[in-house]
């Protein structure tokens, strides 16, 4: 089952071997049992059991690897032992490597410095030792460090920061969670880490035991963690099919991205992080994962879609959406908001406020909405809605090719417009129920019948 990565990104965390098979066995020592250099101190409570079963548990979500507790130590896949250690390591996992001989499989975590039970929530999903858990599982799966060249090659290098170098986007790095967030790293050790594998690491496992292709089948909803508490912490997300969306319900300003990590030595390589201002937690996209539609909450919004065709809505607040390639629908809701539809066939609604939308590329469909707009059809056939209640819209570049739908007027006829079209400077103004439209004009010297919906 080892693979051969040759990507640098990949094969900086790829040790090249991998487990025999994908049935895994664990053993919890028992107090005063030793393994080579691992002894064991105290029992594993039915919390501690519970936590580093449900960290495993993470990487058999995303590849396919079936993991079960046995009493048997002689024949356990992995055999796990902890003791306190003031000032020591927080871990170490031998890997599947036959140079470790029978001492492949054994653990050891320092259950002194982040340890705890149930009541502190120091070893719940996005704590720091949960991330140990994650990193060491990791090693004991066949993963390296991204930085000592344990693997095919170190993690290359991406700007002047940490890059690819971070938990959000891999847990084999020693820069856990997310150290260059806009807020930094979290004060506490019981939430704000990993609650899974990042990215990168999950292409790698599945590129040693195959795609668990029976995850989140359905249409899921994946809501941003909207408080810093138990819990909150950054996940990757593995989504086997479905409509699915990324969502946000509070008040704060937050960034949803829908494209997937491209495991390429760039920016996105390990994926792009959604997530709410303030908040340290939310969610990248694992390669080759299609999240559809994006929603954000009261406060002032970035959304960018993907390839696929995307339902991106701004709800509350001052929003910027792009549409990206694919047939989108843009949604900006209340507040002054932009949209780019980007590549594809879009569909842009800008809603309250003054807002302004570019459709890109493709054959677009703008409605500003109410509020005084600004449309821009970009390259294509457009079609701009007029509608009562609209305010007074500015449309950029009104070419030949495009549409004025007033369908919503009840005009009757073409004729219907003469006399509430005029000059207003260099553009052309139409005074219509409870909407004015200024039209400047790219190509053409002014409208004609078949550029108009009636």
């Amino acid at each position: 089952m080892a693979s051969n990565n040759k990507s640098r990104v990949l094969g900086s965390i790829d040790l090249g071997v991998a487990l025999p098979s994908g049935t895994i066995t664990v053993y919890f020592a028992k107090d005063g049992e030793a393994f080579d250099v691992a002894a064991n101190s105290g029992d594993w409570s039915a919390y501690e059991k519970a936590q580093a079963l449900a960290a495993l548990e993470t990487y058999a979500a995303v590849a396919n690897l079936v993991i079960s507790e046995t009493e048997d130590a002689d024949t356990a896949t992995f055999r796990l032992t902890k003791s306190g250690s003031p000032g020591g390591s927080l871990g170490f996992m031998n890997p599947p490597d036959p140079a470790y001989g029978d001492t492949q499989g054994i653990a050891w975590f320092n259950s002194e410095a982040y340890w705890g039970g149930r009541a502190s929530g120091l070893l719940d999903a996005g704590s720091y030792m949960y991330t140990i858990f994650l990193h060491e599982f990791g090693h004991g799966l066949g993963l390296a460090h991204p930085f000592d060249g344990s693997g095919q090659n170190v993690m290359p290098q991406i700007g002047e920061g940490l890059g690819l170098d971070q938990g959000v986007y891999t847990v084999m790095t020693y820069n856990d969670g997310w150290p260059e967030a806009p807020e930094g790293l979290p004060e506490s050790r019981a939430w704000g880490w990993n609650l899974g594998p990042s990215a990168i690491d999950i292409a790698v496992i599945q590129s040693k035991y195959g795609a668990n292709m029976e995850t989140a089948t359905g249409n899921d909803r994946y809501v941003l963690p909207d408080e810093n508490a138990a819990g909150s912490g950054y996940l990757a997300i593995w989504d086997a099919g479905g409509t699915d969306e990324i969502l946000y319900r509070g008040q704060a300003d937050t960034v949803i991205d829908l494209r997937a990590a491209t495991l390429k030595a760039n920016a996105g390589g390990g994926g792009y992080v959604s997530h709410a201002e303030g908040i340290h937690g939310g969610f990248t996209i694992a390669n080759g994962v299609v999240i559809e539609k994006a929603t954000g909450g009261a406060g002032d919004d970035e959304i960018t879609g993907n390839g696929a065709r995307n339902t991106l809505s701004g709800r509350g607040g001052e929003d910027v959406i792009r549409g990206g390639d694919g047939n989108d629908t843009l949604i900006g809701g209340g507040g002054s908001d932009d949209l780019f539809g980007g590549n594809g066939r879009d569909t842009l609604l800008g809603g309250l406020g003054r807002d302004r939308l570019n459709g890109g590329a493709g054959q677009d469909v703008l409605d500003g909405g109410a509020g005084n707009d600004r449309l821009t059809g970009g390259g294509g056939a457009d079609t701009f809605v007029i509608a009562p209640g609209g305010g007074r819209d500015r449309i950029t570049d009104f070419e030949a090719r495009d549409l004025l739908d007033l369908t919503a007027f009840d005009l009757g006829t073409y004729d219907a417009l003469d006399g509430l079209v005029s000059a207003q400077g260099a553009l052309t103004r139409i005074d219509l129920e409870d909407a004015t439209v200024l039209l400047r004009f790219t190509g053409i010297e002014g409208l004609t019948e078949d550029m108009v919906l009636i």
